[in-house]
Protein backbone atom coordinates (compact mmCIF):
# COMPACT_ATOMS: atom_id res chain seq x y z
CA UNK A 1 0.00 0.00 0.00
CA UNK A 2 1.48 3.10 -0.84
CA UNK A 3 0.50 6.27 0.37
CA UNK A 4 -1.74 7.83 -2.00
CA UNK A 5 -3.34 4.08 -1.53
CA UNK A 6 -3.18 4.97 2.14
CA UNK A 7 -4.87 9.19 1.49
CA UNK A 8 -7.81 7.38 -0.15
CA UNK A 9 -8.09 4.73 2.37
CA UNK A 10 -8.39 7.39 4.97
CA UNK A 11 -10.93 9.58 2.93
CA UNK A 12 -12.99 6.20 2.06
CA UNK A 13 -13.25 5.47 5.36
CA UNK A 14 -13.68 8.46 7.25
CA UNK A 15 -16.94 9.40 10.03
CA UNK A 16 -18.40 12.12 8.42
CA UNK A 17 -20.95 14.35 11.10
CA UNK A 18 -22.91 17.06 9.99
CA UNK A 19 -23.05 20.32 11.77
CA UNK A 20 -24.11 23.78 11.42
CA UNK A 21 -27.97 24.24 9.99
CA UNK A 22 -29.25 26.20 12.88
CA UNK A 23 -29.95 29.78 14.11
CA UNK A 24 -27.38 29.88 16.22
CA UNK A 25 -24.21 27.66 17.14
CA UNK A 26 -24.24 25.00 19.95
CA UNK A 27 -22.44 25.60 22.44
CA UNK A 28 -21.33 22.05 23.31
CA UNK A 29 -20.14 21.18 19.37
CA UNK A 30 -17.75 18.64 19.28
CA UNK A 31 -17.66 17.65 22.51
CA UNK A 32 -18.15 13.96 24.03
CA UNK A 33 -21.80 14.32 24.41
CA UNK A 34 -22.48 16.46 20.96
CA UNK A 35 -20.84 13.66 19.45
CA UNK A 36 -23.03 10.81 20.97
CA UNK A 37 -25.90 12.84 20.16
CA UNK A 38 -25.33 13.40 16.54
CA UNK A 39 -23.71 10.67 15.57
CA UNK A 40 -24.07 7.32 18.43
CA UNK A 41 -20.88 5.08 18.90
CA UNK A 42 -18.50 7.44 17.04
CA UNK A 43 -16.97 8.71 19.91
CA UNK A 44 -13.58 7.26 21.04
CA UNK A 45 -12.46 8.81 24.55
CA UNK A 46 -8.78 8.90 25.92
CA UNK A 47 -5.93 11.25 24.05
CA UNK A 48 -4.36 8.82 21.84
CA UNK A 49 -6.26 9.49 19.11
CA UNK A 50 -4.29 9.87 15.83
CA UNK A 51 -5.10 10.79 12.46
CA UNK A 52 -6.90 13.15 9.98
CA UNK A 53 -9.73 15.25 9.52
CA UNK A 54 -11.71 17.48 7.22
CA UNK A 55 -13.81 19.89 7.23
CA UNK A 56 -16.40 20.80 4.68
CA UNK A 57 -18.88 23.82 3.85
CA UNK A 58 -21.76 23.94 1.41
CA UNK A 59 -21.50 27.29 0.19
CA UNK A 60 -20.49 29.08 -3.24
CA UNK A 61 -16.98 30.06 -3.83
CA UNK A 62 -18.51 33.57 -4.10
CA UNK A 63 -19.96 34.14 -0.71
CA UNK A 64 -16.68 32.36 0.93
CA UNK A 65 -14.58 35.57 -0.36
CA UNK A 66 -17.01 37.89 1.07
CA UNK A 67 -17.03 36.28 4.48
CA UNK A 68 -16.01 39.29 6.64
CA UNK A 69 -13.60 38.47 9.68
CA UNK A 70 -15.09 38.88 13.28
CA UNK A 71 -13.97 41.74 15.35
CA UNK A 72 -12.88 39.85 18.24
CA UNK A 73 -11.57 36.82 16.46
CA UNK A 74 -8.04 35.92 17.75
CA UNK A 75 -5.15 36.90 15.32
CA UNK A 76 -4.22 33.38 14.87
CA UNK A 77 -7.66 32.33 13.82
CA UNK A 78 -8.64 32.19 10.62
CA UNK A 79 -9.33 35.35 8.25
CA UNK A 80 -12.08 33.12 6.36
CA UNK A 81 -12.68 35.74 3.31
CA UNK A 82 -9.16 36.93 3.44
CA UNK A 83 -7.49 33.49 3.32
CA UNK A 84 -9.69 32.11 0.74
CA UNK A 85 -9.57 35.18 -1.69
CA UNK A 86 -5.79 34.65 -1.17
CA UNK A 87 -5.84 30.72 -2.25
CA UNK A 88 -8.02 31.08 -5.13
CA UNK A 89 -5.86 33.69 -6.46
CA UNK A 90 -3.26 31.86 -5.72
CA UNK A 91 -4.42 28.11 -6.59
CA UNK A 92 -6.91 29.22 -8.95
CA UNK A 93 -8.82 25.70 -10.34
CA UNK A 94 -6.39 23.87 -7.72
CA UNK A 95 -7.88 24.90 -4.71
CA UNK A 96 -10.22 22.50 -3.18
CA UNK A 97 -13.76 23.49 -4.21
CA UNK A 98 -15.39 19.90 -4.32
CA UNK A 99 -14.37 16.45 -3.28
CA UNK A 100 -17.76 14.97 -2.25
CA UNK A 101 -21.40 17.39 -1.84
CA UNK A 102 -19.60 19.99 -0.19
CA UNK A 103 -16.30 21.94 -0.40
CA UNK A 104 -13.31 20.40 2.02
CA UNK A 105 -12.66 23.89 3.22
CA UNK A 106 -9.97 22.86 5.71
CA UNK A 107 -7.83 19.56 6.45
CA UNK A 108 -5.76 18.72 9.39
CA UNK A 109 -3.54 16.03 11.15
CA UNK A 110 -3.20 15.80 14.74
CA UNK A 111 -2.22 13.33 17.27
CA UNK A 112 -5.68 13.62 19.20
CA UNK A 113 -7.99 14.54 16.37
CA UNK A 114 -11.13 15.18 18.39
CA UNK A 115 -9.92 17.48 20.31
CA UNK A 116 -8.36 19.41 17.56
CA UNK A 117 -11.55 19.32 15.92
CA UNK A 118 -13.10 21.26 19.10
CA UNK A 119 -10.03 24.24 19.10
CA UNK A 120 -10.65 25.08 15.41
CA UNK A 121 -14.64 25.23 17.04
CA UNK A 122 -14.17 27.01 20.12
CA UNK A 123 -11.08 28.76 19.80
CA UNK A 124 -10.68 30.81 23.05
CA UNK A 125 -7.35 31.76 23.68
CA UNK A 126 -5.16 34.04 21.48
CA UNK A 127 -2.58 31.09 21.58
CA UNK A 128 -3.67 28.70 19.16
CA UNK A 129 -3.96 28.59 15.27
CA UNK A 130 -7.35 27.46 14.77
CA UNK A 131 -10.17 28.40 12.89
CA UNK A 132 -12.28 29.80 15.11
CA UNK A 133 -15.65 28.59 13.51
CA UNK A 134 -17.98 29.54 16.66
CA UNK A 135 -16.37 33.23 15.86
CA UNK A 136 -18.24 33.49 12.76
CA UNK A 137 -22.19 33.69 12.26
CA UNK A 138 -22.55 30.93 9.78
CA UNK A 139 -24.45 28.38 12.13
CA UNK A 140 -27.18 28.26 9.42
CA UNK A 141 -24.96 27.34 6.83
CA UNK A 142 -24.58 23.69 6.07
CA UNK A 143 -21.21 21.97 7.18
CA UNK A 144 -19.44 18.80 8.08
CA UNK A 145 -16.87 17.42 9.60
CA UNK A 146 -14.97 14.10 8.84
CA UNK A 147 -12.13 12.59 10.28
CA UNK A 148 -10.07 9.43 10.31
CA UNK A 149 -8.94 7.87 13.49
CA UNK A 150 -5.75 4.91 13.74
CA UNK A 151 -9.33 3.31 15.57
CA UNK A 152 -11.01 3.08 12.41
CA UNK A 153 -8.79 0.69 10.42
CA UNK A 154 -10.40 -1.95 9.31
CA UNK A 155 -9.49 -5.50 10.37
CA UNK A 156 -10.85 -6.97 7.42
CA UNK A 157 -7.62 -5.47 5.51
CA UNK A 158 -4.21 -7.30 4.94
CA UNK A 159 -2.23 -7.33 8.29
CA UNK A 160 1.04 -5.76 6.40
CA UNK A 161 -1.29 -2.86 4.91
CA UNK A 162 -2.83 -2.08 8.42
CA UNK A 163 0.76 -2.21 10.41
CA UNK A 164 1.58 0.50 7.30
CA UNK A 165 -1.47 2.53 8.60
CA UNK A 166 -0.78 2.35 11.96
CA UNK A 167 2.69 3.15 11.66
CA UNK A 168 2.16 6.86 9.41
CA UNK A 169 -1.22 7.53 11.69
CA UNK A 170 1.50 7.16 15.00
CA UNK A 171 4.19 9.15 13.17
CA UNK A 172 3.80 13.21 13.19
CA UNK A 173 5.69 12.81 9.97
CA UNK A 174 3.63 10.21 8.49
CA UNK A 175 0.63 12.09 8.92
CA UNK A 176 1.72 15.02 7.03
CA UNK A 177 2.64 13.22 4.50
CA UNK A 178 -0.79 12.45 3.75
CA UNK A 179 -2.05 15.41 4.94
CA UNK A 180 0.02 17.09 2.09
CA UNK A 181 -0.37 14.13 -0.78
CA UNK A 182 -4.06 14.64 -0.13
CA UNK A 183 -4.15 18.63 -0.69
CA UNK A 184 -1.82 17.64 -3.81
CA UNK A 185 -4.29 15.06 -4.95
CA UNK A 186 -8.18 17.04 -4.71
CA UNK A 187 -6.86 20.76 -4.19
CA UNK A 188 -5.39 22.76 -1.70
CA UNK A 189 -8.58 23.65 0.84
CA UNK A 190 -9.63 27.13 1.32
CA UNK A 191 -9.39 27.97 4.51
CA UNK A 192 -5.56 26.06 4.88
CA UNK A 193 -2.41 28.37 5.39
CA UNK A 194 0.57 26.24 5.77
Amino acid sequence: MNLGTIANYCWNNRVTVPFGSTEEWEEKTFLKGWFCQKRPNVWIGGSDRPGWYWFELKLPLSEITSIQKPSDLSERSCDFGGTATQNHRLFGRDVCQKKSQLAVVYNGHEANVLSRIRAHFAVDNKFTGALGIKKYGLSWAKWRISFFLRQHIDNEIDAQDREKIVSICNSKTGRIAIEQLWRSKYGWPLFCKV
